[in-house]
C-alpha cells in the first residue's frame, strides 16, 4: 500500500505559524534541477553563483567547505551541507564522493523557501528520513540523467508519466529538507501578497514566453484595472513594475541558461526575445558589466555540484 498522504511530512510542517491560503502555496515553484551521487570531477571547486536554486549534498566520503559572506563551513562524511542561495566558493577534498540534489523552491518574487540562516549542516543521522526521501528521488531520476553530465537533465525528453514520478518524489523530499531545516531553527519565507489580481498577474509572468513581446496593458485589461491603477497595486506588493519582474525573470533565466547548460549564445539570444546578438550582449553587459561569454567562463560546468 502507498504512505497515506498525510504520511509523508513530519507533523513540523503542520503549524499554524506555516498555514496560509492554498492560492498562496500554488505560487510556490518546485522543479528539480539534477541530482546525482558520484565523486566530484577534478575541477569541481571555485566560485559558484545559483541564483534562483538551493542545493543539498549529503557528504558519503571526502570533505568541503563552503564560504560566502564572511560565512564558512566545514563538513566531512556522514554530514548534510545546506548552503544559502546565492554566490560562494566551495572546494572538495580529493576523492570526496557526494548525493547531490539541486532544485527550486521560490517564490513568485524569487525567494527561495528557506533563505535567512542558512547555510547549515548537521549529522546524516539526525534526520533519517532526509536520505530516504533523497534517495527516491535519486532512484525516481536516475534512468533518464546523462550519465556523462547529470547537471544536463533539463534538456531531456520524458514522458509525462516520469516527469510526475520525479515531481512527486520532489515533494516529498522538500518536506523531509523543510521539516530539517525547521527543527535547526530555521523559518521559511512567505509569499507576501494576497491581492488575486496580483497573484494571477505573477502566474501569467512566470508563465509568459521570454521570447514573446509583453504589454504591461494587456495583463492590466485581463485583471480589470487600468493601466495606472495595476501599475501602482502591483508595485506596492512586489516593490517593482510588472515589466521589471518579467525583466528580472529574463535575467535570472539568461545566467541560469549561462551557467548551467552549453546552449549556444546565440540561441540564449533567441530564446530570452532578442532579435539580434548584439542587443542581447549590450543588454547583458548593461545589467552584468561583462559580455555574455565572459560571465559563463567564470563558471565552468564542473562548478555545478
Amino acid at each position: 500500500m502507498p504512505d497515506h498522504p498525510a504520511s509523508l511530512f513530519p507533523v513540523a510542517l503542520s503549524g499554524q505559524a506555516l498555514t496560509t491560503r492554498y492560492q498562496d502555496w500554488m505560487a510556490l515553484k518546485t522543479n528539480l534541477l539534477w541530482i546525482y551521487e558520484g565523486d566530484i570531477p577534478l575541477d569541481g571547486g571555485g566560485g559558484s553563483l545559483f541564483p534562483e536554486s538551493s542545493v543539498a549534498w549529503l557528504v558519503l566520503s571526502g570533505a568541503l567547505t563552503v564560504s560566502y559572506a564572511g560565512q564558512t563551513i566545514h563538513a566531512g562524511a556522514d554530514e548534510w551541507v545546506i548552503p544559502r542561495p546565492g554566490i560562494r566558493r566551495q572546494d572538495f577534498a580529493p576523492g570526496t564522493h557526494l548525493l547531490s540534489i539541486r532544485f527550486q523552491a521560490q517564490w513568485p518574487d524569487g525567494r527561495p523557501l528557506f533563505d535567512e540562516g542558512l547555510g547549515v549542516s548537521f549529522p546524516r543521522h539526525r534526520f533519517p528520513d532526509l536520505e530516504v526521501r533523497a534517495r527516491a528521488l535519486l532512484g525516481a531520476a536516475r534512468d533518464h540523467t546523462p550519465a556523462d553530465d547529470p547537471t544536463l537533465l533539463g534538456i531531456r525528453h520524458f514522458s509525462m508519466g516520469a516527469f510526475i514520478g520525479i515531481k512527486t518524489r520532489l515533494l516529498e523530499f522538500i518536506g523531509a529538507f523543510s521539516a530539517a531545516l525547521i527543527a535547526c531553527g530555521l523559518k521559511p519565507t512567505r509569499l507576501g501578497t494576497r491581492d488575486e489580481r496580483v497573484l494571477h498577474a505573477l502566474s501569467r509572468l512566470d508563465n509568459q514566453p521570454l521570447s514573446h513581446k509583453f504589454r504591461e496593458r494587456d495583463l492590466a485589461v485581463e485583471v480589470g484595472l487600468g493601466l495606472s491603477q495595476f501599475v501602482r497595486l502591483f508595485s506596492a506588493e512586489m516593490s517593482l513594475t510588472p515589466k521589471k519582474y518579467l525583466d528580472l525573470r529574463r535575467r535570472e533565466t539568461c545566467k541560469r541558461m549561462l551557467i548551467n547548460s552549453p546552449i549556444p549564445l546565440k540561441q540564449i539570444a533567441h530564446d530570452l526575445g532578442f532579435a539580434h546578438a548584439s542587443d542581447f550582449s549590450a543588454w547583458f553587459k548593461k545589467n552584468h558589466g561583462i559580455a555574455p561569454k565572459e560571465f559563463r567562463d567564470r563558471f565552468p560546468q564542473g562548478s555545478n555540484l
